[in-house]
Formats: C-alpha cells, sequence, structure tokens
C-alpha cells in the first residue's frame, strides 16, 4: 500500500509541474500578443549529471514566444527528435518529459514599432 501511495504521490507531483509550466507559457504567449513587447523563452537544464543528453542540448538556447519559425518550428525546441513548447510539454512523449527537472525562464523584448 505505501509503495501505491509513494507513486500516486509522484504523478501528482509530475502532473503539477506539466500543468504549472503549462500555465506559464499560456501566460506569457497572451502577454507576447501585445504591442509592446515580444517574449522569448530559454531552455535550461540543472547542470548536473542527470540531465538527459537530450536535453542537455538545449540548455541556454531560446526561441520566440508564438514565432512561426523555419521547418515547422513554431518557436518551438527540438528535443529527441520532438517539438516541444517548454519544458514537460503534455505533447511531448514521455521519455522526453516525465521527471524532466528543465525550466524555462521567459524575458521581455522590446519590439521596434511598425512605421505606418
Amino acid at each position: 500500500m505505501e509503495q501505491v501511495l509513494n507513486r500516486a504521490g509522484h504523478l501528482a507531483f509530475v502532473e503539477a509541474l506539466q500543468a504549472s509550466e503549462t500555465i506559464r507559457y499560456e501566460a506569457s504567449r497572451v502577454s507576447s500578443e501585445t504591442a509592446l513587447y515580444r517574449m522569448r523563452k530559454v531552455w535550461f537544464t540543472q547542470g548536473d549529471h542527470l540531465v538527459r543528453p537530450t536535453h542537455q542540448k538545449a540548455n541556454g538556447t531560446s526561441r520566440f514566444v508564438n514565432h512561426e519559425g523555419w521547418g515547422g518550428r513554431q518557436g518551438k525546441f527540438l528535443i529527441g527528435g520532438a517539438l516541444l513548447k517548454h519544458p514537460r510539454d503534455p505533447a511531448g512523449p514521455p521519455q522526453e518529459v516525465i521527471n524532466c527537472r528543465c525550466f524555462m525562464e521567459y524575458r521581455r523584448v522590446r519590439q521596434q514599432r511598425q512605421p505606418r
């Protein structure tokens, strides 16, 4: 019974982290739709020996939120062959999102006003 409770607690924790990251992403997406600034997102790992090699490649890289990008990436990160919006992206494969300890930092970037 204790093992079942531990597993259930772990799954709840993973789901809460996933929901938190998704909410942060959606908030930055909405913010980037204003005329004053765009949002950049930067992928970071924990920087230790437990980081997946596929995640290490993304460490420190950035994308614009809502950017169409090239090759269908749409501001996503290529992680282990999958295109992810952020760490623990629910659309990602289990081997890349479960127990992921990476985090995203969001930065505002001023936009130049377009001439009329």
